[in-house]
């Protein structure tokens, strides 16, 4: 586990440049035929937030959560102003959520 924690140090800005977002199209299926609209979600293992800030537009409550420092920042940076997203440190099994 710390291996892949460890890879991701340092990485954010690159990972949030040039990983390729979501299309629309998927969000719209979650969120509408898979009936997650106004629904809590979790995102373990959340990285710099990008599901999560596009799942806040149509979810009732975001909880984010990571284990590495530099990917939680991006992700907090990305949430800031967004009442409905919750980002953590840690493991989704340590959480405590259900």
């Amino acid at each position: 586990m710390s291996e892949i924690k460890s890879s991701f140090t340092g990485k954010a800005g690159l990972y949030s440049r040039f990983r390729p977002s979501y299309p629309d199209s998927a969000l719209r299926y979650l969120a509408d035929d898979v009936g997650l609209a106004g629904l809590d979600l979790a995102e373990p293992g959340c990285g710099t937030g990008m599901f999560t800030m596009k799942a806040a537009d149509f979810a009732h409550m975001v909880y984010a959560l990571d284990t590495n420092d530099d990917m939680l920042a991006a992700c907090r940076e990305a949430a800031f102003g967004k009442p409905n997203v919750k980002v953590s440190k840690g493991r989704a099994e340590e959480s405590g959520l259900d």
